[in-house]
């Protein structure tokens, strides 16, 4: 083949890729002759990355593609995720663009960015500076202005969107090394740490903070707020809580919550950014507005979470099938090798089993995300910890749900794992 023509429907050259964007792109190939059509510049790359991938070499080292072909190809999610963590364990800039490399090399289109929490804040605060100076690992583990900058123009070109996480009240012990009175003691068996939802000044400063980071990532509408793993036990532990919740007639736990909850949500709204929130403070009986996005990664029963998440008129996102913390092997025999035991269990799930709810219904689970906590992951294993295994919820979540032959995507997960180590990206 000779020549290759990219053919964009748009007028509008779209600088940064959003939810719902169209995706979609056509490729035909006769004889000599390529060409690739799409209706936005997001879907000509998806376009390029297959046309990429249909090549190969020849016994006789010769570069051939097969022709006559013709693809027509759409993501059948619009949210197909990975969340990377770098407050447990920081992430050289390098490494997350690698790891960006490998999310549009097999058409992930977004990073949730879990910056800061309970042991790191490496991200630097234009306001705040002590958060990095006390709260981070050392000066040489912090993302600057620039750094941050750097990897989101890097992702944009890969037709990647970036979400950032701030995760409070319960996952930001960090925090307390900069400012510890804005942090309460649990006195039960947990040691954890949470934000003091009692103190008029810690909603000034999220406020602050949540500023920054929607400058930072300016073209991106979403903040993941986090809320996860707050636990009732803790807060009714501490009697200045307990005495907060007394004077304004809060019976139980998710009263506070949902007090936290409102005025953070309300900064959110005010600011401009839209929310995301893992399922916790839902399952809390917390009523959310339901433009607010619910993360689902609680594995136990998580399609019924879905049902009742999306029935309620929620967008959910759905990460509890496809946690990749998680590692697992069987006996290698006959028909099931040890390289493909595991990434069976991601690729043989149906997303709406056991689901309750019509068509229209289906379409608010808007995509899932492949996630790795960073307990004990850093510079040195996250890529080979997340790759080649995520590939199999890369494909899960582009393709139609009757692509779902064990046999076939053993075949090609191989072929492009080779790929991947070809072009040297882990």
């Amino acid at each position: 083949m000779s020549v290759l023509s990219i053919e964009i429907k748009s007028e509008k050259c779209e600088r940064y890729p959003t939810f719902h964007v169209d995706e979609s792109y056509n490729i035909t190939i006769e004889d000599v002759y390529g060409k690739i059509q799409a209706n936005t510049i997001w879907g000509a790359l998806h376009g390029l990355t297959t046309f990429s991938q249909l090549h190969f070499v020849t016994d006789g080292n010769q570069l051939v593609i097969n022709a006559p072909i013709t693809i027509e190809d759409e993501p059948r999610f619009p949210y197909r995720g990975i969340l990377l963590d770098t407050s447990r364990n920081f992430l050289r800039t390098s490494v997350i663009k690698k790891h960006l490399d490998m999310m549009a090399y097999n058409k992930f289109n977004v990073l949730h960015w879990r910056i800061v929490g309970d042991q790191s804040w490496p991200l630097i605060s234009k306001q705040y500076p002590t958060l990095t100076e006390k709260g981070a690992f050392s000066l040489d583990h912090v993302y600057t202005p620039g750094d941050v900058q750097d990897i989101i123009e890097y992702a944009r070109l890969r037709g990647i969107r970036i979400i950032p996480e701030l995760n409070a009240p319960g996952h930001i012990g960090a925090l307390g090394r900069a400012f510890p009175d804005f942090l309460i003691n649990c006195y039960n068996e947990s040691t954890r740490q949470i934000i003091d939802p009692t103190k008029t000044e810690i909603y000034s400063f999220i406020e602050i903070i949540l500023k920054e980071i929607k400058q930072t990532f300016e073209n991106e509408f979403y903040i993941h707020l986090g809320m996860d793993e707050v636990y009732s036990a803790c807060c009714t532990s501490n009697l200045n809580l307990e005495k907060f919740m007394n004077k304004n007639k809060m019976s139980k736990y998710t009263d506070l919550m949902r007090y936290y909850t409102s005025k953070i949500l309300d900064i959110a709204q005010n600011i401009g950014a839209k929310s995301m929130v893992w399922q916790d403070v839902w399952n809390d009986d917390v009523k959310l507005p339901l433009e607010v996005v619910i993360e689902i990664w609680k594995d136990d029963s998580w399609s019924t979470y879905l049902s009742k998440a999306i029935n309620e008129g929620y967008n959910v996102v759905l990460a509890a099938p496809f946690n990749l913390s998680m590692m697992s092997y069987r006996k290698y025999d006959k028909l099931d090798s040890v390289m493909n035991a595991e990434f069976s269990k991601w690729y043989n799930i149906d997303l709406f089993a056991n689901f309750i709810g019509d068509e229209t219904a289906r379409k608010r689970l808007i995509g899932g995300e492949a996630t790795l906590c960073g307990e004990f992951v850093d510079d040195f294993n996250s890529l080979s910890r997340f790759w080649p295994r995520a590939l199999v919820v890369a494909e899960k979540l582009w393709s139609l749900p009757d692509v779902n032959n064990m046999y076939d995507v053993t075949g090609r997960f191989h072929i492009q794992r080779c790929r991947l180590h070809n072009l040297s990206m882990y």
